[in-house]
């Protein structure tokens, strides 16, 4: 099956997959990112204040989440006579943090906009990184999760939060299920 295709067939099996993306797959929060990243030396420097910029920008990606699910949150409130609105505002406030993949969506994003927000920090925030996101928030219903150097660098509070072990290739994975093997 091609990529075309494996798109397509998931496009219309499972059509939530297209919203989540969208979520995410938007070039003006890596633009902002970046824009806030050039922005950090001389805010700093005026201001003298820990930057805070990364919290809007996850509040953003928060937001547009919700935004995703929203069709969903309100044919569970209309199913079980609540308000949607309040079933929004609990959520946002709470709720959703309970489950482990946004947790994990949340401790990544923190961990990707502090590696960004810094004034040492040369990386350049890339559209691509976004679809890491999408990838390492499976870390709490996987043993292993595969991932690139800086993916997984972004990804170790969800290593240490869920007891994840993260590898960066192919022979990282045969060394973990070879370790696995020899305790059991």
């Amino acid at each position: 099956m091609s990529f075309a295709h494996l798109v397509s067939h998931y496009s219309l099996t499972v059509p939530e997959l297209v919203r989540m993306g969208t979520t995410f797959d938007d070039p003006n929060l890596v633009n902002m990112l970046r824009l806030m990243q050039q922005l950090e030396p001389l805010r700093a420097k005026v201001l003298g204040t820990p930057a805070r910029w990364d919290r809007e920008i996850a509040k953003g990606i928060g937001s547009r989440y919700l935004q995703g699910a929203r069709e969903d949150v309100r044919a569970c409130a209309t199913q079980h006579g609540l308000s949607a609105e309040s079933l929004e505002r609990r959520l946002q406030a709470e709720e959703f943090k309970k489950l482990p993949y946004v947790a994990a969506m949340t401790l990544w994003m923190r961990s990707y906009l502090a590696r960004h927000k810094g004034t040492t920090h040369a990386r350049k925030p890339e559209l691509n990184d976004f679809r890491d996101l999408l990838h390492c928030v499976n870390a709490p219903y996987v043993d292993i999760l595969v991932a690139d150097r800086f993916a997984a660098e972004v990804a170790r509070p969800l290593a240490e939060a869920f007891g994840t072990r993260i590898a960066r290739s192919l022979q990282e994975v045969m060394s973990e299920l070879k370790a696995q093997k020899r305790k059991s």
